[in-house]
């Protein structure tokens, strides 16, 4: 399925909220209506997904994998037990990459040597124990791409469905970070932690948090435009997360390097 028929599709010309959000065709919200009662095996027995052609088109995995400069993880979920599988940079591919954006009530799992796998946002997301290393960073950004606060509650069925979508796939990382969190203030508490090598006291101790959320931009957004691929939104997206982050640069990103400009513990406690 071609990517741009595949998006005229889901979006259409002029397909747009008052506000200027994109929004979903008739034909798209017909689809998602029958994904509550037939799985993507009914609805697409081929597996056809267009973010293969479009990572397969901009992405050298072969490069990535032989030259990456990051220590880069990509996290998908094992659809057979649970467990969060994490591929590094000399195992990326592009079943691992959609592995990863694997959404099961809408894409066939994706199988990598003969294992199922969903996306990884419900055993992490992301997952930050591999940023707690003894080779690792001293300084680590959060970059939240969710709101962490919503302004109403949700009082429609679908409302409540996709707000219970949503905090079921943060829940690990709200999880994860509250841990960390007060697990570093308690290793910054010790008494002298830098003298035993190799503790997780020492590796806690010496990290510095920093945090970019985007609360007043995303906060007002419906669920429904996380999963819609219209370019203008998106470039609209691109621009606020620039600007929000030249402003963080030129406030607590001044601490980069000296000093923690979050508490985890605090933020996500």
């Amino acid at each position: 399925m071609p990517l741009e028929w595949f998006t005229q599709w889901v979006v259409g010309p002029g397909q747009s909220t008052l506000d200027g959000l994109p929004t979903w065709t008739p034909a798209a919200r017909v689809l998602l209506q029958w994904s509550q009662f037939l799985s993507p095996y009914q609805l697409n027995p081929l597996g056809l997904n267009p973010l293969r052609d479009l990572l397969l088109a901009h992405l050298d995995f072969e490069r990535l994998r032989r030259d990456c400069p990051l220590r880069l993880h990509l996290a998908a979920t094992h659809a057979l037990t649970g467990r969060l599988r994490l591929f590094e940079a000399h195992e990326l591919s592009v079943e691992v990459a959609l592995a990863s954006a694997c959404l099961p009530t809408l894409q066939q799992a994706v199988v990598i040597d003969g294992e199922p796998y969903w996306d990884g946002g419900y055993a992490a997301n992301p997952a930050l124990f591999p940023l707690v290393d003894e080779d690792g960073p001293r300084d680590v950004l959060i970059v939240m791409l969710s709101a962490m606060r919503h302004p109403e509650l949700p009082t429609s069925a679908e409302a409540i469905r996709e707000r219970a979508a949503e905090v079921a796939f943060n829940a690990s990382f709200l999880r994860e970070a509250r841990l960390i969190g007060e697990a570093t203030a308690r290793a910054q508490r010790a008494w002298l932690p830098w003298l035993r090598p190799g503790s997780l006291d020492r590796r806690l101790s010496r990290l510095r948090w920093h945090l970019i959320d985007a609360q007043d931009d995303l906060a007002h957004l419906p669920a429904q435009t996380k999963l819609l691929p219209h370019q203008a939104f998106l470039q609209r997206l691109q621009q606020l997360g620039r600007a929000r982050a030249q402003g963080w640069l030129a406030g607590a990103g001044r601490s980069l390097g000296r000093a923690g400009s979050v508490d985890l513990g605090t933020v996500f406690g």
